[in-house]
């Protein structure tokens, strides 16, 4: 659906919800700034870019 419709936020909201699923934080990160663009999605994808920050940050700490 992302490929024909560039605009299809919703899918890629859940695209990027499956990739932090499956441990594929960059990938995520990815969908998530693009699907942040549409005002009905901005507040999420930026609390679960700010999740990723976060994972990402305790994760060097742990290093």
């Amino acid at each position: 659906a992302v490929t024909r419709q560039k605009d299809f936020y919703a899918a890629q909201v859940i695209l990027a919800d499956a990739f932090v699923e499956l441990g594929q934080f960059a990938e995520a990160r990815t969908w998530y700034e693009r699907a942040i663009a549409d005002s009905r999605f901005k507040d999420y994808c930026a609390h679960k870019l700010q999740e990723l920050d976060a994972a990402g940050s305790e994760a060097r700490r742990q290093q």
